[in-house]
């Protein structure tokens, strides 16, 4: 029983120094530059120890992307034990802003795996993994909102809750990509010069103050 526990926590261990290394290369250079020779070399593992844990690429690539969006579990005991839910609130919109413009490799990475569910249509594995990622972290995330909702005694907390989602996300996306193109023109660096003031528009506009 010992040696297999040990063989679980070393195998853990492995498959969380070959997601490291994963979210370093893929967020850098984005999932179709990154081969799993470069990943391997910098695991400091075989590409055969790759293939042990992760029967593909897209696997490995989805596991990556879940690893990271499971850093938002963290705020699911916050939400149970705060009592100023519209702070919490406030503070999940302003860590998912600023969570997406300071890794626009993620973004960029996790537009890839949804652009590509048309071509590989005929993929179950790839519609498997995909549905999994879902369900493990994209919805636990929109379950999230909707708690905050329900407990604020906002109606229709479920579909404000994606429509909060969808809102975040295209922020996060036109963000990352004008920080890109600002580089070639330089006026539209002013374009989200107040970036960190969006949080509390977007809090008005599912809470609007009373008058």
């Amino acid at each position: 029983m010992k040696s297999s526990n040990k063989r679980q926590q070393k195998s853990g261990k492995t498959k969380g120094i070959i997601i490291d290394a994963s979210k370093k290369l893929f967020f850098a250079h984005g999932f179709s530059d990154v081969s799993t020779e470069q990943i391997a070399k910098e695991a400091g593992i075989s590409k055969g120890g790759i293939f042990h844990h992760f029967s593909t690429k897209e696997e490995l690539g989805l596991a990556t992307l879940r690893s990271t969006l499971d850093d938002f579990q963290h705020l699911l005991p916050i939400i149970e034990e705060s009592q100023d839910l519209r702070a919490v609130m406030k503070m999940v919109v302003s860590e998912t802003m600023s969570f997406g413009r300071e890794n626009p490799g993620f973004i960029k990475m996790l537009l890839w795996f949804l652009l590509r569910i048309d071509e590989k249509s005929d993929n179950k594995q790839f519609y498997l993994l995909m549905k999994e990622t879902f369900l493990e972290s994209l919805l636990p995330y929109a379950q999230i909102l909707e708690t905050l909702f329900t407990r604020l005694g906002q109606t229709q907390p479920r579909e404000k809750a994606l429509l909060l989602m969808g809102l975040l996300d295209g922020i996060v996306i036109y963000a990352t990509y004008v920080d890109k193109l600002s580089k070639f023109e330089p006026e539209l660096a002013d374009y989200f010069d107040d970036f960190d003031n969006l949080a509390d528009i977007v809090m008005e506009l599912f809470f609007p103050k009373k008058e």
